[in-house]
């Protein structure tokens, strides 16, 4: 297990609202979570390219259902779950939230090609097991100016819950949907609420630079949003999950409560 200093980094999200913890990965673990990821895709149509990002953007050219398949699938890849989940990052959010217990809300993988059309607005962590909890972030490869990431609201994360626009946008800045989701923006069958613009305007934006190898750990009530990816023929590739504590659970205490929490004041939360 690697050693980290706890306090300073439980400092960091206290103070910032998140933490980012460098070079955790070792190489090994970052080639492994990259090669089950080839892999899987090589499964689809086998052949010699070993670039993870080229044979990504071959295959959701080749066959964008089968390429959907695999991002359904890959979600449920024990190989990244057992590299993201390190003792040293699980025993972080417990220390944080005072708990024994933490479950994972919700491995996922985020793919951003060069047209950004996935790229999500500012907004708030919501819909999982409670209200708060932690977005753990880890690129498998570079971000930055060029490769695109993440950005944050500064101090965001100490006003509570915000209201949302009434308004719904697109994956693509500046358009709006026609249909009403709730206030909602909709990737899949996900949800994800966009902070209203007036609100975002009240914090200072900074654009994270997050290596492969290290990880970020956000508050789920800081503000934050992704930025373009400009490299052309490239594709940003982050693993994630959301670490909830067994602590104020709803599901487990009020017979009627939901599994993902509709909403930050859903009935039944503890404060």
């Amino acid at each position: 297990m690697k050693k980290i200093n706890y306090r300073n980094f439980l400092n960091k999200i206290k103070k910032n609202g998140y933490c980012i913890i460098p070079n955790i990965f070792s190489k090994k673990s970052l080639n492994l979570m990259r090669n089950s990821l080839l892999l899987s895709l090589n499964y689809i149509k086998p052949d010699k390219e070993k670039n993870l990002q080229k044979k990504y953007l071959q295959i959701a050219k080749y066959n964008k259902i089968l390429a959907g398949h695999w991002y359904d699938l890959i979600k449920k890849d024990i190989n990244l779950s057992n590299e993201i989940h390190k003792p040293e990052i699980v025993n972080l959010v417990k220390k944080y939230f005072k708990t024994e217990v933490v479950f994972s809300g919700r491995q996922s993988l985020h793919l951003i090609d060069d047209t950004n059309d996935k790229l999500l607005q500012p907004h708030q962590e919501t819909k999982q097991l409670t209200r708060d909890f932690f977005l753990l972030w880890v690129p498998l490869f570079d971000t930055n100016h060029e490769n695109g990431g993440v950005s944050i609201f500064s101090g965001s994360h100490k006003h509570g819950w915000f209201d949302y626009t009434k308004k719904l946008y697109t994956l693509k800045t500046g358009q709006v949907c026609t249909k009403n989701f709730k206030y909602e923006l909709t990737q899949g069958n996900q949800f994800i609420k966009i902070v209203d613009p007036l609100i975002k305007k009240s914090f200072k934006k900074i654009y994270l630079e997050i290596p492969a190898g290290s990880l970020a750990l956000f508050h789920s009530r800081l503000i934050h949003a992704g930025y373009p990816t400009r490299r052309k023929n490239s594709v940003r590739i982050i693993v994630s999950d959301r670490l909830c504590p067994l602590r104020k659970i709803p599901y487990l205490e009020n017979e009627k409560a939901l599994m993902r929490m509709p909403g930050p004041e859903a009935a039944g939360y503890k404060k």
